[in-house]
């Protein structure tokens, strides 16, 4: 409610800079204990981590599988790791594969392909009941 009318949030009694604020120190909060399962996993914690292409794997996996359902990074993490273990296999040319697959998926299909799928499967039921 607050995301999208904050001024209504704010008519209603909520406290929108402290809903903010525990939103925001809640997400910080995942955040770092997804760093620290990282460091556990990896026996240490490394400056290469936040290169952008590491950083940047968890924002990839996001637009690949979507964010609207539970099971979309899920299936994002296992599409990148199949595109990663099968362009490497095949072609050397891994960074460019990568890139024109997330051209296409920012500009194609942006809510990711679960959400495409759950969509479709909405439409399809709702023109086939129409018939």
């Amino acid at each position: 409610m607050i995301r999208d009318n904050a001024a209504r949030a704010s008519f209603l009694g909520i406290d929108v800079w402290r809903a903010n604020l525990t939103v925001f120190v809640l997400a910080a909060l995942f955040a770092s204990m997804g760093g620290m399962v990282m460091a556990l996993f990896v026996s240490g914690a490394y400056p290469e981590f936040a290169y952008w292409t590491i950083s940047g794997e968890g924002i990839f996996i996001n637009m690949l599988g979507g964010v609207s359902t539970f099971l979309g990074p899920m299936v994002g993490t296992v599409l990148l790791l199949l595109l990663n273990d099968t362009v490497t296999r095949f072609t050397e040319y891994h960074g460019i594969v990568l890139g024109v697959v997330i051209l296409f998926f920012a500009l194609g299909l942006r809510k990711g392909l679960l959400d495409f799928v759950a969509e479709w499967v909405a439409r399809r039921r709702g023109t086939g009941e129409e018939r």
